[in-house]
């Protein structure tokens, strides 16, 4: 005897199941004109992917391939038993909720990055960097060195900072030093 729970999950499930071959197509097409477009930039290739990925939740409410069944109504073409739906939903949250967690501590090593982060004041920056922070960016954005940091990174959307490991200052030339302000610069452009 299947609870509304069971027949909750086999709904779910079902619909996963009978949406995939309709996901799989949407993406091979995607696939297809992002090759037919060329050297498209990395914006355009985004905004394709990006689409493609917000159409995903409207496929359910496409018809499904399906047989017809009594009374000319469309039975979906997989059926889930009921005793597979609830650990099928399980184990998708078991997964769904690691990368949750993979998520939230990554938040929270940026968190702690951006706390241990120092300003590097304005007048020891060159010029030419002075210049890309004011041409290049509507957004007021720090520069900052941080003794966590290995690499250059760009942190924050609301309050964007370039994170600049501290041998950067001593080691870099001043054209090195543009060119990796440059580079994260446009990271926070695409934010």
């Amino acid at each position: 005897m299947n609870t509304a729970m069971q027949v909750v999950a086999q709904n779910v499930v079902a619909g996963v199941l009978n949406s995939l071959p309709t996901g799989i197509g949407l993406a091979i097409l995607t696939a297809v004109l992002l090759r037919l477009m060329g050297q498209a930039s990395a914006s355009a290739r985004f905004a394709m992917w990006f689409s493609a990925l917000a159409a995903l939740p409207l496929l359910a409410f496409l018809h499904a391939p399906g047989v017809k069944g009594s009374a000319n109504q469309v039975q979906p073409g997989i059926n889930v038993p009921g005793s597979w739906a609830i650990p099928a939903i399980a184990l998708w949250a078991f997964i769904a909720g690691g990368i949750l967690a993979r998520i939230v501590a990554g938040i929270g090593r940026i968190s702690k990055i951006r706390r241990s982060c120092v300003p590097i004041a304005q007048e020891s920056l060159p010029g030419r960097v002075l210049e890309l922070l004011s041409s290049r960016s509507p957004r007021q954005v720090e520069v900052c060195t941080s003794k966590l940091m290995q690499v250059p990174a760009a942190v924050g959307l609301f309050r964007p900072a370039i994170v600049l490991p501290e041998w950067a200052l001593n080691d870099l030339s001043p054209d090195q030093f543009s060119a990796v302000i440059s580079h994260e610069l446009a990271h926070l452009q695409r934010w």
